[in-house]
């Protein structure tokens, strides 16, 4: 499926008028208006803008199917492919971290496991399948045996 982050209101609403631009809030799975908040700043008015969540909030179906809006930008997957593994990295930690200190022999060994470029190779492979499989984005590979 597609959608587009932003789209601009096309009509009058009661609260909100033509040209109003309302944006996803992947948190809440729904398009809310924009709002503005102004801070004083050092004596100086910044513009804050935030989404106003006390409004009714859109869902992808709802905002895509009507003639009241108008996506703006370029349109996206709404499941993005599995980002490479150094994007990965900003993500999520790759791998896990023990709980306790090397002082324990097992932290010690288990440690060396997890700094190991194959593993964290391994695991970043694991997830990738795992996540494809999840989403149906590609078939996976059949294992060999």
């Amino acid at each position: 499926m597609k959608y587009h982050r932003q789209y601009k209101l096309n009509k009058d609403l009661p609260k909100y008028k033509n040209g109003w631009t309302f944006t996803w809030c992947g948190s809440r799975q729904k398009f809310f208006p924009n709002k503005v908040r102004t801070y004083g700043w050092e004596d100086k008015n910044i513009p804050d803008y935030t989404l106003d969540y006390e409004s009714y909030g859109y869902s992808v179906d709802e905002i895509k199917d009507t003639e009241w809006f108008t996506p703006i930008g370029k349109e996206l997957d709404f499941i993005p492919k599995f980002p490479s593994k150094n994007k990965l990295e900003e993500y999520i930690y790759l791998t896990p971290e023990t709980r306790l200190v090397n002082d324990v022999d097992e932290c010690r060994a288990i440690n060396g496991l997890l700094d190991d470029k194959k593993f964290q190779d391994n695991l970043y492979e694991f997830y990738k399948n795992e996540y494809n499989k999840f989403y149906h984005i590609t078939p996976c590979p059949v294992p060999k045996g």
